[in-house]
């Protein structure tokens, strides 16, 4: 699949989305060089729920089925969370370049390795929907895009088979999240993202990823895997590009 995204995708030349350098894609079959792709990777053990490294192994690890504590103590409504990167140096640079400065092209390499993650972890061939998560109306008018909803298109374009998208609503305008502790986080997104009703049945029964550009709490992408999940979703799966603190 992704030979095909190169020959669709790819030029002769190419210039990493990472550090712009100039290089040949064939030598990755990638929108980045073979150092910036070492940058994106999370190589220790994690989370089989969350995605959270989890640096030491205790006894009780296998016994959980090799969740961390904290998926151990409190409830998900999504089936399984996967991330690709640490949210340090490239990713922030990306995510940030994205949502603050337009770079709307750092979209086809995020896209890129969201799939490849996907692949990895064998959960690509399940999905049958995907699913943004939502910004509220005004920060979209505001910033021109909602980045998730990039990423998700992107995505779409990328595949080789048919899969539909379905448009959560955050009819609830809220403050930033990013100073707010998970608690907080929960309070504040209360109620605050929906379905359309006419839109529920294209969830019933199906196998649904939710696209989030950045995991912090977990608190964003639980919330929508909630409505998901009362909507009649079978499983529900969500992807982010990067595993913050």
């Amino acid at each position: 699949m992704l030979e095909h995204v190169a020959d669709l995708f790819f030029p002769e030349k190419l210039n990493c989305l990472g550090c712009d350098a100039e290089y040949d894609p064939q030598m990755t079959e990638s929108f980045f060089c073979n150092a910036c792709l070492e940058q994106l990777k999370i190589d220790t053990t994690r989370c089989q729920k969350c995605d959270r490294p989890v640096e030491i192994i205790y006894d009780q690890l296998d016994i959980y089925q090799y969740k961390c504590k904290t998926c151990q103590e409190q409830f998900h409504y999504y089936t399984r969370h996967i991330s690709c990167a640490h949210y340090d140096t490239l990713a922030k640079k990306m995510i940030l370049g994205l949502k603050y400065k337009g770079k709307t092209e750092y979209c086809k390499g995020i896209a890129e390795l969201m799939i490849k993650r996907l692949i990895e972890e064998h959960i690509l061939d399940k999905i049958e929907v995907v699913v943004p998560t939502p910004i509220h109306w005004t920060r979209k008018w505001a910033r021109g895009f909602n980045q998730s909803e990039l990423i998700a298109k992107m995505i779409k374009t990328m595949l080789e088979r048919d899969i539909q998208m379905v448009q959560l609503k955050r009819h609830k305008r809220t403050k930033k999240l990013k100073q707010l502790d998970k608690e907080a986080r929960k309070l504040m997104l209360k109620d605050a993202i929906i379905i359309k009703q006419e839109e529920r049945h294209k969830i019933e029964n199906k196998v649904v990823l939710v696209i989030d550009d950045i995991y912090t709490t977990g608190t964003t992408v639980n919330t929508c895997s909630k409505v998901l999940y009362e909507a009649g979703a079978e499983a529900i799966y969500c992807i982010t590009f990067a595993m913050g603190q």
